[in-house]
């Protein structure tokens, strides 16, 4: 990979690494990229083998494991603290990507069960 892509791939993980938790268009992260939203789109996928939505999601689910697993907090605040408008969107991304609740996951940790990675 070319060093200027390089330095974009840098520039738009780092604005998803810092807003995951609010809302985030493609024209943000191809802004912060300093790329059209075609380049960001085709740049990330190359790097990084999937999509920005797809990376944005799983990065929202990983960091929510954290608020599920280390503090008292709901489900609900736990979605909306990770970057989801919705708690019922995100027991759906959480049940795609890690094939069961949140519920079932704080319950499965809290008991010293296994847990599902990433």
């Amino acid at each position: 990979m070319a060093k200027r892509e390089d330095l974009t791939i840098k520039r738009m993980l780092s604005f998803i690494q810092k807003k995951f938790n609010e809302r985030i268009t493609l024209n943000d992260i191809a802004k912060a990229g300093r790329v059209s939203t075609s380049t960001c789109c085709r740049v990330f996928k190359k790097a990084l083998q999937k999509s920005i939505f797809d990376y944005l999601l799983h990065f929202r689910i990983r960091r929510s494991l954290r608020l599920l697993t280390s503090e008292s907090m709901s489900i609900t605040e736990a979605a909306f603290a990770s970057g989801f408008s919705a708690p019922s969107y995100y027991g759906e991304i959480f049940k795609r990507i890690l094939g069961m609740s949140p519920g079932e996951y704080r319950r499965k940790f809290r008991a010293g069960e296994p847990l599902p990675r990433m």
